[in-house]
């Protein structure tokens, strides 16, 4: 409901104290705007802000000896267009010497009623503004309806020299005075008293009107105020309506709308647009009308996604099926590997339908195949490929293995040797590589490089062979230089498939000597 702040204007009080000394009080028409204060006084108002529609006044009472009138007029929306906020409202008057004048402005700020336009339902508006006329002797307004009040001087005048009659049904004249306020005489006339106590009734039921027509005034604005709170709730209910797929206006009837709105069926399942096949529809507790996104999937194979198919180790071969509506008994589900394939499984293996046509041998039977291919003098691995074990073993010589050659041994090396009592001792060498079997009896001569005729000296090696020195020498040594000795074959001293280093004892110790050495296996 509006709370409106008025006053007269600056140019209305003007126009008061014009009438105040008799000029007569005319008002013209009231006019209601939109517009909003900002900062000026109401006492400075001349126009309205935003003015919005005329009004023409249809109600213009002043209680008798009131400095007050009460001035009203109908606002209805038949033609109005655009909506707007009822915030303004003011009182128009004839100024003798000015013309039209603003007499009186009130402005509702921010409490404005809604005036909504035409097609949203009728509005028909009762303003009612009391307005102060102070002592104004005549006040108007242009409707069919004119209140001139004249001063008591100029009745005197008007009857000053009239003899009057005595007063009948017929004739004008003088007549008895009565204080009767309920007498029916008709040649009686009534005292002052009589006046003022049927005065004093009247003003008393001119208030009680008033006090009705101020009730009236608030029942209507509140009925205006609740129409136009319907018409809102109204069209919140035509939008929810509408977004629920039912067609619905603000022209309709309430109870069109709730008939429409008992009709509604609120869907309240869980299911989402995956859990539902493609090309229908569903609802749910989100909304009506949602489209389903589940695939349809055909007869026929259907080929897992590339990283969903595994083994788990113990016969089972797993797929994850593409997601879809499968409705078919036809359907199947392939998982692809393009190595599976039957030159990649063993001989004679079936796996689902697939025997497999790979011969190959097993870690046992590789490592029996290296051993026996090393046992022949060709060092060999299991973890040697296919291809090099057949390479090896064509390098097996049939037959007594047998290798020989011949070196110069510098007198300037030696290496450090253990003898079969524990001395370490210095001694000079021979280094052989090139070796492709384990020799098991190896003998090494030579002579010094001197002019003339040399000392010999032999290394002799035998597989198994004892020594009288000691079991652990596996090395004899003899020269004319210092006779005979055994050495261990350890520390620098070795002797494997692929070549040997072993300790020679010549005679001369400052000579470069020659030396032959013969190496046979089995």
């Amino acid at each position: 409901m509006s709370s409106w702040s008025y006053a007269l204007t600056n140019k209305g009080r003007q126009l008061q104290a014009k009438a105040q000394a008799g000029v007569q009080l005319v008002y013209t028409r009231m006019a209601v705007g939109s517009g909003t204060l900002s900062g000026q006084s109401l006492e400075d108002m001349s126009a309205l802000i935003t003015p919005v529609k005329d009004l023409t006044i249809s109600r213009l009472k002043r209680p008798p000896g009131s400095t007050r009138a009460l001035i009203g007029a109908t606002l209805t929306n038949q033609d109005v267009t655009t909506g707007f906020y009822l915030r303004e409202v003011g009182i128009f008057a004839t100024d003798p010497d000015l013309g039209e004048i603003l007499y009186m402005y009130a402005n509702a700020g921010s409490t404005a009623d809604y005036i909504t336009p035409k097609g949203d339902g009728v509005i028909e508006k009762a303003i009612n503004m009391n307005v102060f006329v102070g002592a104004a002797s005549s006040i108007t307004a242009n409707i069919d309806e004119s209140l001139v009040y004249v001063t008591k001087d100029e009745l005197n005048e008007a009857i000053a020299g009239i003899t009057i009659p005595d007063a009948s049904l017929t004739v004008k004249g003088k007549v008895q005075l009565s204080n009767a306020t309920n007498s029916s005489s008709e040649t009686l006339a009534a005292t002052p008293k009589a006046v003022k106590s049927a005065y004093d009734a009247a003003t008393a039921a001119q208030n009680t009107a008033n006090a009705a027509n101020l009730a009236a005034a608030t029942a209507q604005s509140r009925a205006d105020q609740a129409f136009q709170s319907g018409n809102e709730r109204k069209a919140e209910v035509v939008a929810a309506l509408v977004a629920k797929g039912i067609p619905a206006t603000t022209a309709e009837s309430w109870d069109s709308l709730i008939a429409k709105m008992a009709a509604i069926i609120r869907a309240t399942g869980n299911a989402g647009p995956a859990q539902v096949l493609s090309g229908y529809t569903f609802s749910n507790a989100s909304g009506n009308n949602q489209a389903g996104a589940m695939p349809k999937q055909a007869s026929g194979a259907r080929p897992a996604s590339p990283d969903a198919g595994y083994a788990d180790g113990v016969g089972n071969l797993f797929s994850k099926v593409p997601p879809g509506y499968y409705y078919e008994d036809n359907v199947y589900i392939s998982s692809h590997d393009p190595d599976f394939v039957a030159g990649n499984l063993p001989k004679d293996t079936n796996i689902f339908g697939l025997v497999g046509a790979l011969e190959r041998m097993t870690t046992a039977e590789k490592q029996g195949i290296a051993d026996a291919i090393t046992g022949k003098g060709v060092p060999a691995s299991v973890n040697d490929l296919n291809t090099v074990l057949a390479q090896k073993i064509g390098q097996i010589k049939l037959g007594s293995l047998y290798a020989t050659g011949t070196a110069t041994v510098s007198n300037t090396n030696t290496l450090e040797f253990t003898r079969h009592d524990g001395v370490v001792v210095p001694m000079k060498y021979l280094q052989v590589s090139g070796l492709n079997f384990l020799p098991k009896t190896l003998l090494v001569v030579g002579n010094d490089l001197s002019s003339g005729t040399g000392y010999g000296f032999e290394t002799i090696y035998r597989d198994g062979m004892k020594f009288r020195y000691d079991s652990a020498a596996q090395l004899f040594i003899s020269s004319a230089a210092s006779g005979s000795m055994g050495v261990v074959l350890s520390g620098n001293a070795y002797l494997t498939s692929t070549g040997f280093l072993v300790p020679v004892n010549p005679y001369y110790t400052n000579r470069d000597f020659s030396a032959t050495w013969y190496a046979f296996g089995d």
